[in-house]
């Protein structure tokens, strides 16, 4: 109990005072431990109950293969499924169903494949589940897509684990086509009234470029998390609909519903579409006066863009100065899509100075520069800059009119 609600330095206490433990006495504080957020602990209990000369049980397995998907440790992960072969525990469709969510979660997709072969006979609807979850985790929509038509083929009913975790991949795909077959799957399956697919949608919606849809759907909600504000807010965002931005804030605020971090970059976002620069600046200083909420690197990179594209590059560069903690990418990224739209080459020579040390074999920053230095008419350095990119190796990614959000860069690469 203490475990699962989050108190593990009481449940390590009374654990501690326990004179005889048995298996299942660690598998409660292994298993409670990795379901909040103590993976790190769920693991060296672990190798402390192989020390001790009790064996692990199913429940001992499951509990570290959770630990493990959390913490993307493949290797120790392995090392498990080592461990299930050699206490016979493979005919357990719950342990081969954990196996499956750790090797997906960690980005072995040939090893989760391998795992559903072999349970397919006897999957049951979360097999089905944690394959298409691990799909759309490792960014292949198209098959996340392919695996849940094949699932409804296999007579399998979707549940509202499936449904939260596919209608994402329409939003991915772009497909309003898909949307709209997983919404009336919803409607007939009697989800749809669950908040939770509800913000699927809502964000399905606005990602697929319809926000009349989402916007019903919002309006139609008699309860709403601040996840659903969110995903209305960042639907506007994304379509730089400002206005609607600012006045669904102010409903926010009038259903006593406090922004959070999220909001804001959603706030920020819409404001650097609309080129509201006073507007972004009162909502980046409101966040720590009005809220009490500390800019993350997601703020400041949208502050950055939002005073780059301005032409302020002083006032960035001044932001910049200001950022507490280490700088990313994101944010140079953003003063570098900035000197793009302005052709502004000493700001692209100092934003790609910094990005080369945080990420030296991306194209991307390269390839900017170099249209920088075309578009100036420094032909010399634009040839230049292509030839390095040859000689590194390195190669761009296609251009394409759709934005994954895991796997593409925070920049629009164009064509040098």
């Amino acid at each position: 109990m203490y475990a699962q609600c989050g108190s593990l330095i009481s449940a390590n206490n009374l654990f501690d005072s326990l004179q005889n433990k048995d298996v299942v006495t660690w598998n409660a504080l292994i298993n409670g431990s990795a379901q909040t957020g103590g993976a790190e602990s769920s693991l060296l209990m672990f190798h402390k109950l192989q020390t001790t000369g009790l064996q692990p049980d199913h429940g001992t397995i499951m509990g570290t293969l959770s630990a493990c998907a959390f913490l993307d440790k493949l290797t120790q992960g392995t090392c498990v499924y080592g461990l299930v072969i050699k206490k016979g525990f493979e005919s357990d469709l719950h342990v081969k169903n954990a196996l499956l969510d750790m090797f997906a979660k960690c980005g072995d997709l040939t090893a989760a494949k391998t795992i559903f072969c072999e349970i397919k006979s006897s999957a049951d609807v979360v097999s089905w589940n944690t394959m298409i979850a691990g799909y759309l985790h490792n960014g292949f929509a198209n098959e996340a897509m392919s695996a849940f038509f094949k699932m409804r083929a296999e007579n399998f009913m979707p549940n509202l684990v499936t449904l939260v975790s596919i209608i994402p991949t329409a939003a991915c795909l772009s497909s309003l086509r898909d949307g709209f077959s997983l919404h009336s799957i919803t409607i007939k399956t009697g989800f749809e009234s669950h908040v939770v697919v509800k913000n699927s949608l809502i964000d399905m919606y606005s990602k697929c470029g319809r926000l009349e849809f989402a916007r019903d759907l919002f309006d139609q909600m008699n309860c709403r998390s601040i996840i659903t504000w969110n995903a209305m807010l960042a639907g506007y965002a994304m379509h730089g609909i400002v206005s609607s931005a600012i006045d669904l804030l102010s409903q926010m605020k009038e259903s006593c519903i406090l922004p959070d971090s999220v909001s804001f970059v959603s706030l920020l976002s819409a404001c650097r579409h609309g080129g509201l620069v006073d507007e972004g600046r009162k909502f980046f200083k409101s966040m720590c006066t009005e809220y009490g909420l500390e800019p993350n690197k997601k703020h400041y990179a949208a502050m950055v863009d939002l005073l780059g594209c301005a032409g302020l590059f002083d006032e960035a560069l001044k932001l910049i100065d200001q950022i507490p903690k280490e700088i990313d990418a994101s944010v140079w990224g953003a003063l570098l899509g900035a000197a793009k739209i302005h052709s502004n080459l000493k700001m692209g020579e100092l934003a790609v100075e910094h990005l080369v040390q945080l990420e030296p074999k991306s194209p991307s920053h390269f390839v900017i520069l170099a249209n920088i230095y075309a578009s100036s008419g420094r032909w010399a350095d634009a040839g230049k800059m292509r030839t390095m990119i040859r000689n590194m190796g390195l190669c761009k990614s296609p251009g394409c009119s759709w934005v994954d959000s895991r796997k593409t860069s925070h920049l629009t690469i164009g064509a040098v």
